[in-house]
C-alpha cells in the first residue's frame, strides 16, 4: 500500500525501488490523497498490471487512505510504503520468508536508514516481541513504512482510527497489542 500526497520530489525514486524488488509477484495499491504538485501525473504514467490506483478527490489524510485500500488487498500479506522511502531490493522477499517461517508473528517491521545532510544513519529498532513491547510503553519503536502485516491482522485488530491524524500507527499497535498481537523486527 502506497499512500501519496504531494510527493513529486521523491515518488519516482520510491516507485523505482518497488519495481526493482527481487520478488516480482506483488501488487501495488497507490492511493493518491488529492495531490496537486504533479505526483498525480507520475501516477497516471504508470503502466503495469500489478498497479491499482485509488484517488481521493481531496486530501483526506493517511488513516483514511490506508483504511480505504486495506479491504482491497487480496493477498496474505500487506506491506506499507511511504512515498518518500526507498525500499531495499529484497525487502518483500525477506519479510515474506520471515512471516512464512514464523506463523505466530502478526506484524513485522525493520530498521531503516535515515538520510540527512551528513549522510545516512541507521535507525535501530527492538527485534523481539518482548523488547518491542517494553519500548512501545515509552515510544513508537515500530517504523510504520517498514511494516508488513498479515492480512488477518486487520480482521483481528481493526483498521486505523481515522480520528488520529498523527500517530495513527502507534494507536493501532497499542490497541492490537492489548488484544494479543505479536510483533517482530
Amino acid at each position: 500500500i502506497l499512500p501519496v500526497y504531494n510527493s513529486v520530489s521523491s515518488l519516482n525514486n520510491c516507485l523505482n525501488s518497488i519495481f526493482s524488488q527481487s520478488l516480482k509477484s506483488w501488487k501495488l495499491i497507490i492511493i493518491d490523497d488529492g495531490s496537486t504538485d504533479g505526483s498525480e501525473k507520475i501516477i497516471d504514467n504508470l503502466v503495469d498490471s500489478r498497479v491499482s490506483v485509488l484517488r481521493n478527490e481531496t486530501n483526506k489524510g493517511l488513516p483514511y487512505s490506508l483504511n480505504r485500500s486495506i479491504p482491497l488487498c487480496d493477498t496474505p500479506y500487506i506491506a506499507r510504503v511511504d512515498s518518500d522511502d526507498i525500499q531495499h531490493k529484497d525487502r518483500l522477499k525477506k519479510q515474506i520468508q520471515f512471516l512464512d517461517s514464523n506463523p505466530s508473528i502478526d506484524l513485522l517491521g525493520t530498521l531503516a536508514f535515515i538520510k540527512s545532510n551528513k549522510g545516512y544513519s541507521e535507525l535501530k529498532v527492538p527485534i523481539n516481541h518482548k523488547d518491542i513491547c517494553d519500548s512501545l510503553i515509552r515510544r513508537n519503536c515500530i517504523l510504520h513504512p517498514t511494516v508488513m502485516f498479515r492480512k488477518s491482522f486487520f480482521e483481528r485488530f481493526g483498521l486505523y482510527d481515522e480520528s488520529f491524524l498523527r500517530a495513527q500507527d502507534y494507536e493501532l499497535w497499542i490497541r492490537a497489542l492489548k488484544k494479543g498481537a505479536v510483533f517482530s523486527s
